[in-house]
């Protein structure tokens, strides 16, 4: 059974062809997050207002769901220039994951995302169970 997670405050990703969450027989997959507010707005233009919108917004569409940060198995994050942005990156991820059990991560550098001014995209993974 799948369930989609549609957050009232996040913007309609149905019309862009893609679910923001779903629930696939326990299994929590929530599509990459930019640091965007409203209508993919841009949060700010640095590594750390950007990181730190990213995990807000996976904050709420995770309490749609009941869970918060700490349910998290696995990241994917997706840098552009992560020789110039990783350690703002890697002091926000800090701020977030501050116990074990830490998520598995997975850090990509990219040359751009689809909008220019984003500097990273993250998904997540929760493990059913």
């Amino acid at each position: 059974m799948t369930t989609v997670i549609r957050p009232k405050n996040m913007p309609d990703t149905v019309s862009r062809g893609y679910s923001q969450a779903r629930i696939d027989n326990g299994h929590i997959s929530i599509s990459g997050m930019v640091g965007r507010v409203g209508e993919f707005k841009p949060v700010g233009e640095d590594m750390t207002s950007q990181a730190r919108q990213i995990f807000l917004n996976i904050e709420t569409i995770l309490a749609e769901m009941g869970k918060d940060l700490n349910d998290i198995s696995k990241v994917t994050s997706y840098l552009i220039e992560p020789r110039k942005h990783l350690q703002e990156y890697n002091a926000v991820w800090k701020e977030v994951f501050v116990e074990e059990p830490y998520p598995c991560h997975t850090l990509i550098g990219i040359h751009q995302l689809v909008q220019e001014a984003y500097l990273v995209e993250v998904d997540v993974e929760i493990a059913s169970g």
